[in-house]
């Protein structure tokens, strides 16, 4: 998952209302800029924010945490879906991506909500990407080559999130081929002064060029990191060097790069 940031009103999630209250939901979204043209975003990350009774704003691991328990983890999911179709829908020139958990996906019910939500709202399914943990590959391989293929029939992309800490997911990400994946932001963030990471980095980015897919670095946070993201060959950056995560109502949607 990207790097993020709260605006000032933020706290920590420790004591942060945990019950999927609709009500207390909304999105923010992040860039994800070309490393060549960091001025036009090739599509923005949505990413979900939970405000309890004071007005304060929390990332959503409690909820997420509470959801997966009291089995409306899939709800959660799909309320995530139809919003961010929703404002595809009134910004024709976005494009966005979202995070699906693995129990969404394995149950082909994000598929359904997603179908459903870009039938309701005339969306083009090529605009939104669904970001799959890297940890589905390697406990379901085959739930997540059904799912994968349902995507693709719906005209929707697909990128493997955080990759790089389940190196054996890579032969059936080969096997199925995604649109774009996503190194684990630890790595980049360690990249500039750790030996390891930066050789792990490259090794992701051969490693996806012979399967064909897109690459994309999380947590960008300096110049120096940018730096040596764009000497690697990585094509698309995101986190807070290039923008933070805003309020759907404060996103000056700009002309698009291609993806």
């Amino acid at each position: 998952m990207a790097s993020e940031t709260l605006n000032n009103r933020a706290a920590s999630n420790q004591g942060a209302s945990a019950p999927f209250d609709a009500d207390k939901l909304f999105l923010v979204a992040q860039p994800v800029v070309p490393m060549n043209d960091r001025d036009h975003p090739a599509y923005y990350e949505m990413l979900l924010r939970v405000m309890d009774d004071s007005g304060l704003v929390h990332t959503p691991d409690v909820l997420l945490q509470t959801a997966n328990e009291d089995d409306t983890l899939e709800q959660l999911d799909g309320w995530v879906l139809r919003s961010t179709v929703e404002w595809l829908s009134t910004n024709p020139g976005a494009s966005a991506s979202v995070n699906i958990t693995t129990k969404s996906m394995a149950s082909g019910r994000a598929i359904d909500d997603l179908r459903d939500a870009l039938a309701e709202f005339d969306v083009a399914p090529n605009r939104l990407m669904l970001e799959v943990p890297e940890r589905f590959v390697t406990i379901d391989a085959e739930g997540f080559q059904r799912s994968v293929s349902a995507a693709v029939q719906l005209g929707a992309r697909i990128a493997i999130d955080d990759l790089g800490s389940e190196w054996r997911a890579l032969s059936t990400i080969r096997d199925v081929g995604v649109d774009a994946v996503k190194i684990d932001g630890y790595w980049v963030a360690k990249a500039t002064t750790d030996d390891l990471a930066e050789i792990t980095i490259r090794s992701i980015v051969n490693a996806a060029r012979l399967i064909g897919a897109r690459v994309v670095a999380e947590w960008i946070e300096d110049e120096a990191t940018f730096e040596l993201m764009s000497d690697i060959g990585i094509q698309y950056g995101q986190g807070w060097l290039f923008g933070y995560p805003a309020p759907l109502a404060d996103v000056d949607i700009k002309p698009l790069a291609h993806f």
